[in-house]
């Protein structure tokens, strides 16, 4: 994978595919990408497990979503001018005492998929998450999310908890397994 850093923007090209796979970049998640992102998550609204929603949102879903993640860092990947997928960390808890600690999710265009472009959102994030002192990153999964389990266990997220049967999505029970990464301070 090749990086290229600009102001406020990250360039990323995946080593070996550079004739006809997509650049993408990444900037802050804003206003302009309101519709795409839902777009986006409502088809993993309907695929299943890849959120806990059962229902369609509407657009109005995006400001619920700014809201929060506050003033945590939300990204936007596009390619070909068209959002490919984003990531966004939200506090774990409103008390202060873990103001160290963020979840984060990730939502993926169906074609950029296997890409590298979730590892690459991933790795932005943590160097976001570090740079506000945020050192423990969460993330929430439905149990029978096999592809997102093993992404982020490649990606040196641990379990760290199974809640059980606990929500109901198009009637069937559902589990949700938490991860959790500690992030290497740089130091």
């Amino acid at each position: 994978s090749v990086l290229d850093r600009t102001p406020g923007h990250l360039l990323f090209h995946r080593a070996g595919f550079l004739g006809g796979a997509p650049m993408y970049t990444l900037g802050p998640l804003g206003e302009a990408h309101r519709h795409e992102v839902v777009d986006i998550f409502n088809i993993h609204v309907a695929r299943g497990c890849g959120t806990f929603f059962a229902e369609q949102v509407s657009a109005a879903f995006f400001d619920l979503l700014l809201r929060a993640v506050g003033d945590h860092p939300a990204q936007a990947a596009t390619a070909n001018g068209r959002l490919a997928g984003f990531s966004l960390l939200r506090p774990y808890h409103a008390l202060p005492v873990f103001r160290r600690t963020a979840e984060i999710s990730t939502f993926l265009a169906p074609e950029h998929m296997g890409k590298g472009l979730g590892a690459m959102l991933l790795m932005e994030m943590e160097n976001l998450a570090k740079a506000r002192q945020i050192d423990n990153l969460l993330a929430a999964i439905a149990a029978d999310n096999a592809v997102s389990l093993r992404f982020h266990g490649k990606r040196g997220f641990q379990p760290c908890g199974r809640f059980a049967r606990i929500g109901v999505k198009q009637g069937y029970d559902l589990d949700v397994i938490w991860m959790q990464k500690t992030l290497e301070s740089g130091k």
